[in-house]
């Protein structure tokens, strides 16, 4: 079921009670009707079913150079078509603090571009080409949770299922993806969902500095 625009958007104003409700959550306790969005109430469930660590501090193992270089020729034609995209991004996006990142349909990042300080902070926290940031390895974030729901979301700052650790900041930040798509021929076709097209995912992301969104 589509999601409407109340639940696709997070709403920073509600972060203290959102960061409340993740340690009911986490206590087993109950905390108040509405203090979540049902996308991120049901995403954290199914990290609990997962038993996603919610201490995690970054993602997991890249996926070696020869099998990043492997799953990238896969996906040669995805890649060359959000090209022009990925360019606009590194020039559009420098000094923002944002990065936007191109995945495929299992989570995996295939390519970064964006704000250099951003992308330096996201190698901490292994936000990179050949990781894979499915909700059943990195709890609620928006690659992962995108693609458990099958549509656009935002995830901002508390609603991240994994906390902060003293390596550096996982929650912090606030991510959201669309999906994009390109059928085996030249044709662009975002909403389809016939076999024969490639579904991948653009990921833009904030890193926090301080209390602001940078």
């Amino acid at each position: 079921m589509a999601q409407t625009a109340e639940q696709m958007f997070s709403n920073p104003g509600d972060e203290s009670a959102v960061a409340k409700a993740w340690e009911s959550f986490l206590n087993g306790e109950d905390f108040p009707a509405g203090a979540l969005r049902s996308l991120v109430d049901s995403s954290w469930q199914r990290c609990a079913d997962a038993h996603v660590d919610p201490n995690r501090a970054c993602g997991p193992q890249p996926v070696s150079q020869q099998d990043l270089y492997l799953l990238r020729e896969r996906q040669r034609d995805l890649l060359e078509a959000s090209a022009p995209v990925m360019a606009c991004a590194r020039n559009y996006l420098t000094e923002t603090g944002t990065l936007m990142a191109l995945a495929d349909t299992r989570s995996t990042i295939l390519s970064t571009e964006g704000d250099n300080p951003a992308l330096h902070s996201a190698e901490n926290i292994r936000l990179v080409p050949g990781v894979s940031w499915s909700e059943a390895l990195c709890g609620t974030n928006a690659i992962g949770t995108a693609l458990a729901v099958g549509q656009p979301v935002q995830i901002h700052s508390a609603e991240h299922f994994c906390a902060a650790s003293s390596a550096g900041p996982v929650r912090p930040r606030s991510c959201d993806i669309r999906p994009t798509a390109r059928s085996s021929a030249s044709s662009m076709s975002p909403g389809s969902r016939r076999p024969s097209t490639a579904r991948a995912w653009h990921w833009s992301w904030r890193r926090r500095t301080g209390s602001r969104i940078a």
